[in-house]
């Protein structure tokens, strides 16, 4: 990188070219790079905690109730709340909403828990 030059004319007219001479930066410049350092940085730490943080849950349906209700509709939302253990309890919190109550087709029953394999094979 080439450092700029200051060129002047001498009594005999040809060019000189000297150095140029930089002044030592102002106070309030260093704060304000300071400041933008600053802030650049707390950005960087607060996207790095953000995508660190846990991954979000993308499964529509909690496995661990046995009916849906699925609310529809610009004034509510979209959503399916799978929260409730019987069909009347889901038909009382749907009375007089745009919602509908489903059963979950991921409802995981104690029945149907799997025992552990062993590792040995049968034959």
């Amino acid at each position: 990188m080439r450092r700029p030059v200051a060129r002047c004319r001498a009594l005999t007219g040809s060019e000189i070219a000297l150095p140029s001479i930089r002044r030592a930066p102002s106070p309030e410049s260093r704060f304000a790079v300071l400041k933008s350092v600053l802030a650049v940085s707390v950005l960087g730490v607060s996207l790095a905690a953000f995508a660190m943080r846990a991954p979000a849950c993308a499964q529509t349906y909690d496995p661990r109730a046995p009916v849906c209700l699925h609310v529809f509709g610009e004034l509510e939302g979209e959503r399916m709340d799978c929260i409730f253990p019987s069909f009347a309890q889901c038909q009382a919190a749907a009375s007089g909403r745009p919602a509908t109550c489903l059963t979950n087709p991921y409802f995981a029953q104690a029945s149907e828990v799997r025992p552990a394999r062993t590792g040995r094979r049968v034959r």
